[in-house]
């Protein structure tokens, strides 16, 4: 039997009768399937810790253990009972404006070693949570999982209404500063949601990024100082406030630079949305990190012409 899953953060919703119905239509397929399934990741914590599910959560975090055979087999009878499947990925199933994360098999493994840590070593057998009169799988020893995924305070309850940070960062080549930059912000709230440039914004405005958009999105989402992601487009962008019950945003000490960003600030702050200063961590940048490589080239481009033609001969014996 193989197991896995990863964590997924998007927008938030209140709506917990139809999570319940998503967790019961699941609960009577994979009784139907003989699959044996336990809860995860934010799921488990909310279920464990709060008797429900975390506010402003909106994935219900799933893993299963099955064979690849009996993993298509629920594929198909969830869409058969009404959900949609996202065609991009073998484990997102929406309902209600809800995502489903259900993760089995060791295709997934590979990038994530710290969600191997965090869940795979806790499900060779599990404790059990009660919810609504339901017994539900989760990892054991729980506290000792949900110590590896979110650290030592885990056990510390969101507020119902929690301050929602929300940063922008574009994370090209991330570094320690992009990593202070969110530690500070994450600081200043209960839930930090990064809104990430996207490849043509950044095009826009700072030329081609080197990463790409989505494998900035697997960094930064890795974080565990970040609760959601989400795709930033433009610098009059506003539609993270309504979306994510935004109260602070972070700022650059140079933001008003670029066209769209002063505009943006006045109408934010004229809805209530406080703006916070965080300075640059020094002598670190992106633009440094591209200068000192291009220098690093200049200065030893023989060196450079002669690994690659050794290379070259290698490759063609």
């Amino acid at each position: 039997m193989d197991c896995c899953m990863t964590r997924l953060m998007i927008p938030p919703s209140n709506e917990p009768e139809n999570a319940d119905d998503i967790l019961n239509t699941l609960y009577k397929v994979c009784a139907e399937l003989d699959i044996t399934y336990f809860l995860y990741g934010g799921t488990a914590l909310g279920f464990y810790r709060d008797g429900g599910y975390i506010p402003l959560d909106n994935d219900i975090d799933v893993g299963i253990l099955s064979t690849p055979e009996k993993f298509l087999e629920l594929r198909a009878t969830l869409e058969a009972e009404g959900f949609a499947i996202d065609e991009d990925s073998y484990n997102h199933y929406w309902k209600h404006n809800i995502l489903l994360d259900i993760r089995g098999g060791t295709d997934y493994w590979g990038p994530e070693p710290v969600i191997q840590r965090c869940v795979v070593l806790y499900t060779e057998q599990f404790d059990a949570v009660s919810y609504k009169g339901r017994a539900y799988n989760i990892p054991h020893p729980i506290e000792e999982h949900l110590a590896c995924h979110y650290g030592p305070n885990w056990c510390v309850s969101r507020p119902k209404s929690p301050t929602v940070v929300f940063a922008t960062i574009c994370g090209d080549l991330f570094h320690i500063g992009h990593l202070r930059f969110l530690q500070r912000a994450a600081e200043l709230g209960h839930i930090l949601v990064v809104g990430i440039c996207t490849d043509d914004f950044m095009r826009s405005y700072k030329g081609e990024p080197i990463i790409p958009y989505e494998q900035r999105c697997e960094i930064i989402q890795s974080l565990r100082c970040v609760d959601y992601i989400t795709p930033y487009t433009s610098f009059y962008d506003c539609d993270f406030v309504d979306k994510f019950r935004v109260k602070i945003r972070v700022i650059r000490p140079e933001y008003g630079y670029y066209e769209g960003e002063a505009e943006t600030r006045i109408e934010l702050e004229a809805r209530g949305i406080k703006h916070v200063e965080l300075s640059r961590t020094p002598n670190i940048s992106t633009t440094e990190i591209k200068k000192k490589c291009w220098e690093e080239v200049e200065e030893n481009w023989e060196l450079i012409e002669i690994v690659e033609e050794h290379d070259e001969k290698v490759a063609s014996r």
